[in-house]
């Protein structure tokens, strides 16, 4: 039996979280925390907490060069907050000046988080996601964390962590509170030079994130399946590549809508 959620959102700690909830298809609006990285979980949870206070200030945003020996977003510079540790990494565009590109990013990440705090109020069932190769939050951290939030927002939400564990190829399932389920996996792959690669071991974790799924309004399960198996079958037989895409993140993004704006 699969555990169904009105709203799923990743609070890290990398791209890689999102990157899954994607491919499960159960990433239907993007969060504030999507595309960030490097700050460990209870970095996250203050921002959540405070209302992402001070989360945007131009003065504490610092130009970062690139690593050339990993793979980088051609299409963005990068830039750390050094107010919350945090790395911007496909934000700003490439080549244009911090004043100029900061408004559109700011805007951006303000109608993110309001939307983020409507949608948890909004919804019913909403499940939260940490899936990180590096850093580990104690189950009582975790516990405190949820609890917080949970009183913040007067609601129960549900929070599903996956973790590394080195050399755990049979994923342990831990039940640390009523609303709070760890994974513990060797979650981790590396890349020809030695680099841990984003998204890590995909097939492993994905049986993690295929035992999740998104609740579809009763009055609109029927085009929603039907729309999914038009995609999926017409895709097989698109020859270039782009224009399967485009398709694909057209007919996804009506689906998405279809879930989010349910009555």
């Amino acid at each position: 039996m699969k555990n169904k959620y009105d709203i799923v959102y990743s609070i890290g700690h990398d791209c890689a979280c999102s990157m899954y909830l994607r491919k499960h298809n159960l990433r239907v609006v993007s969060g504030p925390l999507d595309w960030l990285t490097s700050v460990p979980a209870h970095n996250r949870f203050d921002l959540l907490l405070n209302d992402f206070e001070g989360f945007m200030n131009q003065d504490d945003f610092q130009f970062v060069e690139k690593n050339p020996n990993i793979v980088n977003d051609d299409k963005c510079d990068y830039y750390k907050n050094i107010r919350t540790g945090l790395y911007f990494y496909h934000d700003f565009p490439v080549n244009v000046p911090l004043d100029q590109s900061f408004p559109d990013v700011e805007k951006k990440y303000k109608r993110r988080i309001d939307k983020f705090y409507q949608n948890i109020k909004k919804h019913k069932r909403v499940l939260l996601v940490w899936f990180s190769h590096y850093h580990r939050t104690s189950d009582e951290q975790w516990i405190w964390f949820l609890q917080k939030f949970c009183q913040k927002m007067g609601k129960n939400i549900d929070l599903l962590v996956v973790q590394h564990t080195e050399n755990q190829y049979q994923p342990i399932r831990r039940q640390i509170a009523d609303n709070i389920v760890v994974w513990e996996l060797h979650t981790v792959e590396k890349d020809t030079q030695g680099n841990n690669t984003t998204i890590g071991n995909e097939k492993l974790c994905s049986t993690i994130f295929s035992q999740y799924r998104l609740n579809v309004p009763q009055d609109k399960r029927l085009k929603y399946i039907w729309k999914i198996c038009v995609l999926n079958t017409f895709c097989k037989f698109m020859p270039h590549r782009n224009f399967r895409h485009n398709w694909r993140r057209k007919i996804k993004s009506e689906l998405n809508k279809m879930i989010v704006e349910r009555r």
